[in-house]
């Protein structure tokens, strides 16, 4: 019996954990067809409550539109919409507390291989909205319950109430994309504290784990009557041979072809994973914990809890550019975005031409700047780094009224920033005066975009909210005739269209450099089930169909992989 179950119901670990096989690597949930019991849980999948807390919170279907309030919280549930979509999660209510309700996946590794690396996804709903933005946690761990030590003490993922909404005791429907977001890692798990202070080691051929994901987490000191509820669904996990990646998993180079970097930020989703691959972001964290949060829209979002934070900035949910807006008392003048690059032409480099747009959203009492800065080094020990501005720009926007929202897509509230540069008049050590010198064949530097910078003795409750967009780095005297103007830059794979489907569609994706490239299909069970592409393909863009008329309808799972990357997403084939 595990620790914490009730008897009555059957909660223990199941006797058959999902497989991973050397044909098998993919596990895959929709909860599109969960009717909200323990019998229609995955094969695989149980959940599991602190029975002093609560009495079987599994209470099944749950409709946010018609359930009756007082009775209908506190519990695990299939959600649903007037529309009849479904997920599994919960909602909760004082004076349960549900801080130990949780859903686990337990799996064993029937490959013939240790394992320590795995490519997870899956999507985080609102379904109701409380006074507290309470979240989701997925942790993992070899053990569900231990006297030897605490058990999945770490978070791998932990994502807050993803709703726009923001109104307390409010129904909404989490199969709106306004109510939910995606949230995707990879995780080693041999990177991972057990909670004794060791790390995990890899599941070895044979061996059992788990990842659980852990509901409306009320953390110590917490208050708030209405606790939100979130739900989980669109599942997959899969095994990789990936490593972890770190800050920057490429750079840009600068070559005899490739002369001109360009970013756009208009289609940008607001994730550390969806920045290009040639970019990473930082901040101090003594000043401000992770401050990287998404999406946020400047009409809907609540200034109180979005300010001080990375974000893919929107206004009326159309366009995106990356910035963050900042309030006391968050302190982020060392938050950070940089673009990494390397010089592989046969010439030293010295000057390069830039232009970005700064874009004001929000405006404060302060006009908050962006400043642009180069150097060798992310951080050195030995000396100050990105100490000169290259530019260093205010806040553009017209309006000068504190506290005001402002479209930044617009030209009153954005300005062109260009010039020249030459990196030689830029000191590398303020202290001695010493300057730069050339960028050499081979080896690599960085630029930086500082935002909101709050300088030592400002003041000022409200600091601007600024963005950049529409990034153009070149090599003086580089010109569009260099590179093709499509040429990717990174890996992307594209959502099928249409999707849904019948019985044909079509999948696109771009690859930055020649590769051995794959493109599979595979059932909801993880079996393969079509392979699309096997070739070695150069740089370039792609298209190619995939006729399903000996499938039956369901959900698939396609995953492109090329060199030591892969990217996968789903696709619905109805007949």
């Amino acid at each position: 019996m595990i620790a914490g179950i009730n008897s009555n119901v059957s909660a223990q670990a199941p006797a058959e954990p999902f497989s991973f096989t050397d044909g098998l690597q993919v596990w895959s949930e929709d909860f599109a067809a969960y009717a909200g019991s323990f019998g229609t849980v995955p094969a695989h999948m149980f959940v599991t409550w602190d029975e002093e807390r609560t009495d079987n919170p599994f209470t099944g279907i749950g409709d946010f539109f018609t359930s009756n309030p007082e009775t209908g919280y506190g519990g695990f549930a299939a959600y649903t919409s007037e529309e009849g979509s479904l997920s599994f999660g919960i909602r909760e209510r004082a004076p349960i507390d549900l801080r130990d309700a949780r859903l686990f996946f337990s799996f064993t590794n029937n490959t013939s291989e240790p394992v320590s690396t795995f490519e997870i996804s899956y999507d985080v709903e609102a379904w109701y909205i409380g006074d507290r933005r309470n979240r989701i946690r997925l942790k993992y761990d070899t053990v569900i319950d231990s006297d030897d030590r605490a058990t999945f003490e770490v978070d791998l993922i932990s994502t807050d109430n993803p709703s726009e909404t923001m109104t307390p005791d409010t129904k909404v429907n989490g199969a709106l994309a306004e109510n939910r977001v995606q949230v995707s890692e990879v995780i080693d798990i041999t990177l991972i504290d057990d909670g004794t202070g060791t790390n995990f080691e890899p599941v070895q051929p044979g061996e059992t784990a788990y990842f659980r994901w852990q509901f409306s987490n009320l953390e110590a000191g917490e208050s708030g009557d209405l606790r939100s509820g979130l739900a989980v669904n669109n599942i997959t996990i899969a095994i990789s041979d990936d490593e972890v990646p770190g800050p920057v998993q490429e750079r840009f180079a600068f070559n005899a072809e490739n002369q001109i970097y360009t970013e756009s930020f208009n289609s940008y989703r607001g994730t550390v994973e969806t920045l290009p691959a040639v970019m990473f972001v930082t901040w101090d964290e003594t000043r401000l914990f992770d401050p990287f949060n998404g999406v946020g829209d400047f009409n809907t979002s609540n200034p109180d809890e979005a300010y001080g934070n990375f974000t893919a900035y929107t206004f009326d949910g159309a366009d995106h550019s990356f910035g963050i807006r900042e309030r006391a008392p968050a302190d982020l003048r060392d938050a950070r975005l940089f673009f990494a690059f390397t010089n592989d032409t046969d010439q030293p480099l010295s000057e390069f031409e830039i232009s970005y747009d700064v874009e004001a959203w929000y405006i404060g009492d302060r006009r908050n700047r962006i400043r642009l800065k180069y150097d060798t080094e992310i951080e050195s020990a030995e000396r100050s780094v990105f100490e000169d501005d290259i530019f260093s720009t205010d806040n553009p926007s017209s309006v000068l009224t504190p506290d005001t929202k402002v479209p930044g897509a617009l030209a009153e509230h954005r300005t062109e920033v260009s010039g020249t540069i030459d990196i030689t008049s830029l000191r590398k050590n303020p202290e001695t005066n010493e300057f730069f010198e050339p960028l050499q064949p081979g080896e690599t530097a960085y630029f930086r975009w500082q935002f909101s910078n709050l300088e030592e003795g400002e003041s000022g409750t409200l600091r601007s909210g600024l963005a950049v967009n529409n990034v153009r780095i070149a090599l003086q005297g580089a010109t569009s005739a260099g590179p093709e103007p499509d040429l990717p830059y990174q890996l992307k794979l594209s959502q099928n269209y249409p999707n849904p489907f019948n019985p044909v569609t079509q999948i696109s994706y771009q690859l930055p450099e020649r590769a051995e490239v794959t493109l599979d299909v595979y059932n909801i069970q993880g079996q393969r089930v079509a392979t699309l592409v096997n070739a070695t393909q150069a740089s370039g863009n792609y298209t190619v169909s995939f006729e399903a008329n000996s499938l039956s309808s369901g959900v698939y799972i396609y995953r492109l992989r090329a060199g030591d990357m892969a990217l996968t997403r789903k696709m619905t084939l109805i007949k």
